[in-house]
């Protein structure tokens, strides 16, 4: 008998024993945590972030997240001072079908990040994956 698969970002997460998490409809928190060689990005919600749509842009470097189908509780551009050399800012909006979720970084990092949803939103860590 094989132990159950990690989550992924196209899978949701279970709870123990009680079947699929419900899908997020409504972002309720992003808090930013930093630590030596990474930011851990905590997007809070109503439920599960199972997918997002990740770009990146070079200039200036920024990683995009689009959440599709969540809206948000907040009214205009979020804007959250970091200050660490991964992530100066993280920025979100709502928009009517999605809310857009954006990561200023530096280019080094532009391919250093890690989605794991989670029962109550998604994680994103933005430079090393096990800071």
């Amino acid at each position: 008998r094989q132990p159950p698969a990690a989550p992924t970002a196209e899978m949701p997460a279970e709870t123990a024993g009680k079947g699929p998490v419900p899908a997020a409809t409504v972002l309720r928190e992003v808090r930013c945590e930093v630590r030596a060689e990474a930011v851990i990005i905590r997007v809070k919600a109503d439920g599960t972030i199972p997918t997002a749509q990740v770009f990146t842009l070079e200039n200036p470097a920024r990683i995009v997240f689009d959440l599709m189908g969540l809206r948000s509780a907040f009214q205009g551009e979020q804007r959250l001072p970091v200050g660490s050399p991964a992530v100066s800012r993280v920025r979100h909006h709502g928009h009517l079908d999605k809310v857009r979720l954006v990561v200023d970084t530096e280019a080094r990092y532009l391919t250093s990040y890690f989605m794991e949803p989670t029962t109550d939103g998604l994680t994103i860590t933005v430079g090393a994956r096990n800071p």
